[in-house]
């Protein structure tokens, strides 16, 4: 049962001088989490209706708390994931569907040169724009990232490398490798890329 209404003295000194109790479980599957008490000095004080209320409280109750419980979790995972970035020595990023770059890890900052701000929004080709030996660029005849966005899950990383437009501090060759983001549902939203 749901709820139970309890004559007599079963609670013990928690409801010391009431006639009536009223105690619903409160429920995450089958397992009780924990339950609300309530007492009155009346004798059967509490109607049918009050105990579908309280039933009715008992499951909003359960669904806040698991909510709470898996913020806490997901915040953990996230703190995890952004230490994880901050000390890997890969420059990483991610970007949105349009190929616009959404993060860039402090590793990212210091091999390019360029702050996050600085790139936030922009395309990976405009951050990036690698050239051939020839300077033409690369991005333009054979894009890896677009590759990932259209090709989505691979055993082998999509790739690219080649040398880093004019403008950046200095002229490096760089080697990236992306892959597809997924939803919950398979769809591909974006993608990851480390560089080094």
């Amino acid at each position: 049962s749901r709820s139970a209404q309890v004559e007599g003295d079963s609670w013990g000194p928690l409801f010391l001088g009431n006639s009536s109790r009223l105690a619903v479980p409160i429920l995450k599957e089958d397992d009780a989490i924990g339950a609300i008490l309530l007492a009155s000095p009346s004798s059967n004080a509490f109607s049918e209706e009050d105990i579908r209320f309280l039933v009715n409280l008992a499951t909003h109750a359960a669904i806040a708390i698991e909510n709470a419980r898996l913020f806490q979790t997901v915040s953990r995972e996230r703190l995890m994931m952004e230490l994880v970035l901050r000390g890997i020595a890969d420059g990483v990023y991610t970007t949105d569907k349009e190929r616009r770059i959404l993060t860039f890890n402090p590793a990212a900052e210091r091999l390019s040169g360029r702050s996050r701000e600085e790139v936030i929004g922009k395309t990976c080709a405009e951050v990036f724009g690698l050239v051939d030996e020839e300077g033409a660029k690369i991005c333009e005849r054979d894009c890896a990232l677009i590759k990932a966005l259209e090709g989505g899950l691979s055993d082998v990383p999509y790739h690219c490398e080649g040398n880093l437009q004019k403008g950046w501090k200095k002229r490096s060759y760089i080697s990236i490798s992306i892959a597809p983001l997924l939803d919950a549902w398979g769809n591909v939203t974006g993608t990851v890329a480390t560089f080094r």
